[in-house]
């Protein structure tokens, strides 16, 4: 397979790619929060026309720019809206992940190398099952990779090109999430600065052309819509990236060593293999020393960068896959070569393994008889044994923290076609919180969430889809009970 040319061996990785990632996409209802915003707002942008904007329920949000949102409304036009098309756009984004690693692990060692960065990739648990989702990070974490990498080129071939196409991808990485992009590669540049003892190893006129790349990217769309619609989306996006890194977002906490944790088990087994090789660096010639240095710092400032901010999400922690399984490949490559044992990882990844295996097998299981389970979870189980009889649904939704509340206010809001039946309403009024009637709603109306098209909608007299519950789930947002509206 090898002996093939290189152009025959990326549309082998693409096809595969697409064989993996592809099938399925649609069998599965939107479950993540974020899944549900992006997906309907793409939606609302098919269905009105507005791709300007981000809107959820035809109001603005501010929470993220809209360049994936685009990528989920150009499949929705083409595919129909569903499930499907809301996902396939990181199905698409795996396809190319592969590709872009084989082209620069052979570039930076040999094909081999290329092939197993691909398989430690593709064969770890987080990385394969984000290309099955309908979030954001793939395509961001894909851009902020690309844009290191083409200023790490730009630095060693001192490519004015290059400096220019990093600064492109950076502004695309910025369109996709935010400023976070920014902070990242500025962070490993710098550190990277900091361990050359701050040894000038750049153009200064290079920066300057990155910088002015990527500005003229990010304003192709900030810039017009602050001309168009004022400071508002531009304010409100900034004070809500300023939360997520100052303050503990809708219940999404944890410790400090939580995305160590994520790692180690979410991208099983290449983090075992990415572990030995942190603790026995493979010996290596200059200038594969320094790309290892690079991807080492990129590592290391991910994750601790994520470690110190307040909220704590799983896949925020997602751009240390590129490193993490370079770093594995890596280690693979000198067992392979150098016929060294695969020493302590070989027990380490038999006893994960079996734990992993044990737990798919035994959730379903446990799911199936989650009633029987929570006593066991509750802080009175005594009490949590006793039958409310008063409140069906308090029975069914039991009560959630802030982050599931909100998840399913928005699921409700994609879900629901029409004004809310008055039986939920009335049964509210005795339960009490609105998240109670949100999860039901979620529960019995998911399933034509898009499965239908998104062609049973309302539409008010200027002939556009409406959401009549969106004003009384945004109360939800602010912890308002319904039954106080």
């Amino acid at each position: 397979m090898l002996s093939l040319g290189k152009a025959r061996i990326q549309l082998l990785i693409a096809l595969g790619a697409l064989l993996l990632f592809v099938p399925g996409l649609g069998a599965v209802h939107l479950f993540d929060w974020d899944e549900i915003n992006f997906a309907e707002i793409a939606r609302e942008m098919v269905v009105s026309g507005d791709w300007s904007r981000p809107t959820m329920g035809f109001e603005p949000f501010h929470e993220k720019p809209p360049l994936f949102m685009w990528m989920q409304a150009a499949c929705m036009s083409a595919f129909g809206i569903g499930e499907f098309a809301a996902r396939l756009p990181n199905a698409l984004c795996g396809a190319l992940t592969l590709v872009v690693l084989f082209r620069i692990g052979s570039q930076e060692r040999d094909p081999i190398f290329g092939w197993l960065w691909v398989i430690a990739y593709v064969g770890s648990i987080l990385p394969h099952l984000y290309f099955h989702s309908g979030i954001i990070d793939p395509w961001f974490n894909l851009f902020i990779f690309l844009g290191l990498y083409t200023f790490i080129r730009s630095v060693r071939e001192r490519s004015l090109r290059q400096s220019i196409l990093s600064g492109a991808l950076v502004g695309l990485a910025v369109m996709t999430k935010g400023p976070a992009a920014i902070i990242i590669v500025g962070l490993a540049v710098f550190t990277y600065w900091a361990l050359q003892r701050f040894k000038v190893f750049f153009s200064w006129a290079h920066i300057g052309a990155m910088l002015l790349s990527m500005v003229f990217i990010i304003a192709l769309w900030f810039g017009i819509d602050l001309l168009r619609h004022g400071p508002d989306f531009t304010v409100a996006f900034f004070e809500r990236q300023v939360a997520l890194f100052t303050e503990e977002d809708a219940g999404h906490g944890g410790f400090f060593g939580y995305h160590f944790v994520v790692l180690l088990i979410g991208c099983f087994p290449a983090s075992l293999f990415a572990l030995q090789e942190l603790l026995k660096p493979t010996k290596e010639g200059d200038e594969r020393r320094a790309f290892r240095t690079w991807m080492m710092i990129l590592f290391w400032v991910v994750l601790i960068l994520f470690s110190v901010v307040s909220t704590k999400i799983v896949h925020y922690s997602s751009l240390c896959y590129f490193p993490l399984t370079y770093l594995a490949a890596l280690q693979v490559e000198r067992i392979w070569k150098k016929q060294e044992g695969f020493g302590w990882s070989r027990f380490a990844m038999g006893v994960i393994g079996n734990i992993i295996a044990l737990a798919v097998v035994v959730l379903p299981f446990a799911a199936m008889r989650i009633e029987r389970l929570k006593p066991l979870f509750s802080a009175d189980p005594v009490r949590a044994r006793e039958p409310r009889g008063e409140c069906a649904l308090d029975r069914s939704g039991g009560r959630r923290r802030r982050g599931a509340v909100r998840s399913a206010a928005r699921g409700a809001c994609v879900a629901q076609q029409g004004q809310v039946p008055p039986e939920f309403v009335s049964e509210l009024r005795r339960c009490g919180p609105l998240h109670l009637v949100c999860a039901v709603l979620l529960r019995e109306q998911h399933r034509r969430l898009l499965t239908t098209g998104g062609r049973r909608v309302l539409r008010s007299a200027a002939g556009r889809t409406v959401l009549p519950p969106y004003q009384e789930l945004q109360k939800l947002r602010a912890g308002v009970l319904w039954a106080d509206a």
